[in-house]
């Protein structure tokens, strides 16, 4: 469940990245987030990253709260490759 945490403040760091880039921000609940403050944007990521992976270290014995949490992992996985790969290649 900590790789929940980690992997959105790497998501969290590419897209601050990104936006001194001079790109935009697609997901509309962020958006919204960002133009409050990178502050608040970055504390409401990973505040509800925290508590999220700490809600699915407490629930861990139910075989579907730990599929999920593989599951939010595996794409935040993705998301953090697209940034890596987006930031080689330009």
């Amino acid at each position: 469940m900590g790789s929940i945490v980690v992997l959105s403040v790497a998501d969290m760091a590419f897209t601050f990245r990104a936006l001194g880039r001079g790109l935009e921000e697609v997901n509309p609940v962020m958006d919204g987030l960002l133009g409050a403050g990178h502050g608040i944007a970055a504390f409401v990521k990973i505040g509800v990253s925290a508590a999220l992976a700490a809600a699915g270290w407490w629930f861990r014995r139910f075989r579907r709260v730990i599929e999920v949490g593989l599951l939010v992992s595996a794409l935040l996985s993705l998301v953090v490759v697209y940034h890596l790969l987006t930031y080689s290649v330009s």
